[in-house]
């Protein structure tokens, strides 16, 4: 295994362990402040129906690049050819998924 990839290996293992612990904080920091401050970009997946069925949120890009996806339950990420995940708790999954979701409620119209 070349640096590049056990350096990913360890960012995306790091960022796995990290949420899981802070999940149970509602993802506030030690310092409170929300985990979710340095993201850098959120992408929603939606169904046919319009229903939010997941979330991808960038947290690092620019080498590597670094996702966490709660359709694939882990975090992802690549780096040159290289391409790495580690999973988080399915509970973290579930509160990663809420959180976005609650995002995404007060971003649409009233209907």
């Amino acid at each position: 295994m070349n640096d590049t990839r056990k350096q990913l290996v360890r960012m995306c293992e790091s960022i796995a362990d990290e949420l899981d612990r802070v999940s149970c904080y509602g993802f506030m920091t030690k310092d409170g402040n929300s985990y979710w401050d340095d993201a850098l970009d959120v992408e929603y997946t939606l169904d046919c129906n319009g229903d939010y069925v997941g979330v991808v949120v960038t947290v690092a890009v620019g080498g590597p690049t670094i996702e966490i996806d709660t359709m694939r339950g882990e975090v992802v990420g690549t780096w040159g050819t290289d391409e790495v995940s580690a999973g988080f708790d399915g509970e973290t999954c579930d509160a990663i998924f809420d959180y976005w979701g609650d995002v995404l409620e007060c971003m649409r119209p009233t209907r």
